[in-house]
Order: C-alpha cells, then sequence, then structure tokens
C-alpha cells in the first residue's frame, strides 16, 4: 500500500485523501497499469482505470458516507480522477538518479520498484538480503516487509562507475598474470571466452557503522562471509565456520598487542633473521643476516620475520584475547599439541574472518583514533532502520544481534599514538634519503601529514597465497580515515577468490590489485566528506 500510493499518487499512504484511498482498495482486485504500451494494451489499461474510479470507487462512496458534503466533495474528486491513470511519481532526486545512471530502464523503473531496486541497487540489494538471512535465516520474509538502506543510491552509482573503469585498466596492465579463466573486468563476463571474476569487494562505513559506499562483483555476496559458513537448513551464518584467511591485515591485531605494552617506538629494533646485506630502511628482505629493523619499517613494509619474534614476546594470552575479542577464528590444528601459536596466526594471517569482520576491525581501531574509544562499535550495516511486520520480531532482531566491542576494552587509551604511528607507516614512511617506501607507497599523498582534507589515515594490506607463496588468492587493504571537518570513515577492500585452493593470479599482491580501488573510495570518501555536516 505505501509503495503504490508514493507511486500513483505521489505521496505516503497517510496523506492520502478519501478518495485516493478508495482507488486504492478498489486496485486490489484490478491492479492498475501506468505505463502505455500496445494499442490493446492501452485499451486494458484505461478501460481498467475507468473501472476503478468511475465504478467501484464511487460505490464505495455511495455506500460508506453519510455525511451529504463530504460525499459530494468525494465523488467530485473521483471525476477529476477518471481520465485516467498518472504518470508514475518519483522523488525528483531518484528520477535524475534513474535518467543519469540506467536511462535504459528509467521508464521501466518509475513504475515498478522491483525494476528500480534492480537498477539503482544493483550489488547493494544482494548485500540486503545477505544482512537479513544472517539475523533472520532464510524465512527473513516472514519478518520483515520493509528496510530503509544506508546508501545514497547515486552517489553509490557514481563510485560504482569509476569502479568499473578502474577494474578495466587493472585487467588491461595484468592479465598477462591472471590465472586462465579469470578476467578482472566485469563487462567480460559472459562473453565466449567463459571468463569469471574473482571477489571483488569494496565498503566504506561512517562512524556510526553504517555502511555508505558498497559494491561488490559477485552475486553471493561474500562481503557478509563465505557460502560455506552458512547453514544449510536455516540459512543463518556461522562465524566460526568462516574459512577466509585475512592475511596481513592480522598484524593489526599484532600492532594493537605491541602498543598495549607501551615499551615500543618506531625507532625499536625488531630482530629479523632474514636481513639484507644493505637497504635495511627499504623493504628489501630475503637476506641471511641477523639485524635488528626499526619498527616503523617492518610496519611499513609488512616484514613477518621480525614481526612474529616481537609479537611472541608480547605473549601468547595477549594476543588470544585479541584474536577472539575481534571474532577471529584460529587455524583449524589436528590436535592441540600442533596447534598454531596465536602470535604466528596473527601475523602470517593464517586467522580467518570476513570482510565484514576484518573491516569492523577497521573500525574499532578507527573509533579508537578518534576519541570514541568508550562508544561500542558493531558490524557494519546495510540497514538504518527495519519495518517488521510484526512488533515483537523488533526483539528478535534486538537478540540476533552480536554484542559490540567497546575499543577501549581491547586497546588502551594510552597505546593510541603508538598505534596510530604503526599502522599510518604503509602509507606515509620515507627512508632517511626521503624516498617512498611501503606497501602503500602509491596511496603515498594521502597520507595524512601530506594531504591537508586529511586528519587521520591508517591503513594494512594483506595477500593471501596458497603454498604456493607465488599463486594470489586473496589481495586485501583495511584502514580508516578521518578528515579535516571530522567525518571518520572505516573501510575494506578485497580482490580475490577467498579458496585457498583457488588462486586467481601469479605474482600479484594488494599494492597491485587493492590498493588503485582504495584511492577510487578515497576520492569518492573526500567529496561525500566535504558534502557532510559532522555534529561532533
Amino acid at each position: 500500500v505505501e509503495v503504490t500510493s508514493r507511486i500513483v499518487f505521489g505521496k505516503q499512504a497517510k496523506d492520502l485523501t478519501t478518495a485516493e484511498q478508495y482507488v486504492m482498495a478498489s486496485a486490489v482486485n484490478k491492479p492498475i497499469i501506468l505505463l502505455e504500451g500496445s494499442r490493446q494494451l492501452n485499451e486494458v489499461r484505461l478501460d481498467r482505470w475507468r473501472y476503478i474510479v468511475e465504478v467501484r470507487a464511487q460505490q464505495c462512496a455511495e455506500a460508506i458516507l453519510t455525511d451529504e458534503a463530504k460525499r459530494k466533495a468525494v465523488l467530485f474528486e473521483l471525476v477529476g480522477l477518471a481520465s485516467g491513470p498518472p504518470d508514475p511519481r518519483l522523488k525528483p532526486k531518484l528520477v535524475d538518479v534513474l535518467d543519469k545512471y540506467a536511462p535504459k530502464y528509467a521508464r521501466r523503473a518509475y513504475a515498478n520498484p522491483r525494476i528500480r531496486a534492480n537498477v539503482l541497487l544493483p550489488s547493494v540489494r544482494l548485500g540486503l538480503r545477505e544482512e537479513m538471512k544472517r539475523s533472520f535465516g532464510f524465512g527473513w520474509r516472514r519478518y520483515v516487509r520493509g528496510i530503509t538502506t544506508t546508501i545514497d543510491v547515486g552517489a553509490n552509482l557514481a563510485m560504482r562507475q569509476d569502479v568499473l573503469r578502474a577494474l578495466k585498466r587493472l585487467e588491461q596492465r595484468w592479465k598477462g598474470q591472471l590465472r586462465p579463466g579469470f578476467t578482472l573486468d566485469p563487462a567480460k563476463l559472459g562473453d565466449e571466452t567463459g571468463n569469471q571474476i574473482p571477489n571483488v569487494i569494496i565498503a566504506a562505513a561512517n562512524a556510526n557503522g553504517e555502511i555508505v559506499r558498497f559494491y561488490e562483483s559477485s552475486q553471493v555476496s561474500p562481503y557478509f562471509g563465505s557460502v560455506i559458513a552458512r547453514d544449510r537448513q536455516s540459512g543463518k551464518y556461522a562465524r566460526i565456520r568462516e574459512p577466509r584467511q585475512i592475511a596481513s591485515t592480522g598484524k593489526i591485531i599484532a600492532a594493537i598487542g605491541i602498543a598495549n605494552q607501551l615499551r615500543d617506538n618506531l625507532g625499536t629494533r625488531y630482530v629479523d633473521a632474514r636481513a639484507p646485506a644493505r637497504g635495511l630502511e627499504t623493504c628489501r628482505r630475503n637476506g641471511n643476516l641477523r639485524i635488528g629493523r626499526r619498527a616503523e619499517v617492518v610496519f611499513a613494509c609488512s616484514l613477518s620475520t621480525p614481526l612474529e619474534r616481537r609479537a611472541a614476546q608480547v605473549g601468547q594470552r595477549p594476543l588470544q584475547a585479541l584474536i577472539d575479542g575481534f571474532g577471529f577464528n584460529m587455524p583449524p590444528a589436528p590436535d592441540p599439541t600442533q596447534a598454531t601459536p596465536p602470535s604466528t596466526a596473527a601475523v602470517r594471517g593464517l586467522i580467518s574472518g570476513s570482510p565484514r569482520r576484518v573491516h569492523m576491525m577497521a573500525g574499532v581501531v578507527l573509533a579508537s583514533l578518534t576519541g570514541r574509544g568508550a562508544a561500542a562499535q558493531h558490524l557494519p550495516t546495510l540497514v538504518r532502520e527495519y519495518d517488521f511486520t510484526l512488533p515483537r520480531h523488533a526483539k528478535t532482531y534486538a537478540a540476533s544481534l552480536e554484542g559490540g566491542i567497546k575499543p577501549d576494552a581491547l586497546i588502551k587509551p594510552a597505546a593510541r599514538q603508538m598505534l596510530k604511528a604503526l599502522l599510518s607507516a604503509p602509507l606515509c614512511y620515507r627512508d632517511p634519503r626521503g624516498n617512498r617506501h611501503g606497501t602503500l607507497k602509491s596511496l603515498s599523498d594521502w597520507c595524512a601529514k601530506r594531504r591537508n582534507s586529511v586528519r587521520l589515515h591508517i591503513a594494512k594490506t594483506g595477500t593471501s597465497v596458497t603454498t604456493d607463496p607465488n599463486e594470489t588468492v586473496d589481495t586485501w587493504v583495511a584502514g580508516g580515515i578521518q578528515f579535516a571537518n571530522g567525518a571518520a570513515y572505516s573501510y575494506v577492500v578485497v580482490v580475490g577468490t577467498g579458496d585457498g585452493n583457488r588462486p586467481f593470479a601469479r605474482r600479484l599482491h594488494a599494492s597491485q590489485l587493492a590498493a588503485p580501488l582504495v584511492r577510487v573510495l578515497l576520492k569518492d570518501l573526500e567529496g561525500r566528506a566535504k558534502r557532510q555536516a559532522v555534529s561532533d
């Protein structure tokens, strides 16, 4: 009723006049045809409308209204409506978005909310479905009849176009290193080559955890978790069954553990048993010397060997508590005696979790560093508000939510400055000669020290591989940014299959695949921040 009211009469159902209410009631058994078509369809369309308005609705007025003046007023209004069904009505902003981004489907989308959702929210609608399955299972329609999403459809479509162009450029540059059967360009899907695309996941959330930008290339919305981790009977997601390894984004946990000890600074030396003879202040690795390397270099270059040793000194209990606190899974082990130590699992990214959970970890760190350490952080969401079928379902939904994470419970307030420095290094680090180094040196212009519009920016890359270190499974970037006006966003970008037995490329890393997509996202968020008023 609400949707039809807005499309046919351009107003909310509560604002319908009595005559319009009678038209709506009469249309239940004779649905209104809004769009013109063939001569025969137009005859049916007009005949049906006149029957609804001149026969059924007038019968309602004659039978129900006892006040003579009101009955006459309603009948007079119905006479005015009888000339023909109105054009579909949408908010002007939606009309502009459809005309700009989907002119081919715009006319049909005006009148059909299902087509409109497919056009305006091509991947978001799939994400919304998966998020509702998470809370309610396959039977989510029994609980939910409508939602208000967090997405600005026009802005999200604009970003989507930029992402598609970036993916095309990445395909052209790296196609020689993609495994047969894979492409990075969605435009090549379904052609005669039978190519498939790895998961491309881009999500950014504001300080409240509301997802404001969202793109996925997959139809199963892996942002919310792997299909294998969903219960086949209920459809609900079982976090403990998530197999996707988070790669070196797990070093964020190591950074928190080290910073919480309040012992280190950027110049602290971590022993590297594979240090090179020259270039200790660069990202060179795989040497054979045992030399200390500065903490800033280790985190900028994501050097696992020295960091693994330092993380072990933090202690296994504190790091296990952080892994559990963020909700990640330890790698499986045949028996407890062969279990991977938490320090190793975190540093080497052997722990597993969904992109959504990695996104939340970035959001928790960002909240801590922007003075919101006491506010509980929840998993990012595409839903701002639910319209439940029954009031009691609101309680069911509230019970389904996992407990939030208070950043101060995991990150000591006194550790924030060190944590900020360690996680800014991949973007900001330069050697004594001023040369850029780090896994995100291609985004060094987004370092807070070098961009006036940015107050804070932290990020960590990760590349997941098979037993062959050159076979790429997943490339990650997770981070958070706060702009000069206070607007803050956490984000995650993933390109990969999520399957350790199914690499999609050879010798491609996060700096080559995920970082260019992060640039697209950051540019878009910078524009959004300029338009957003931040109350706090």
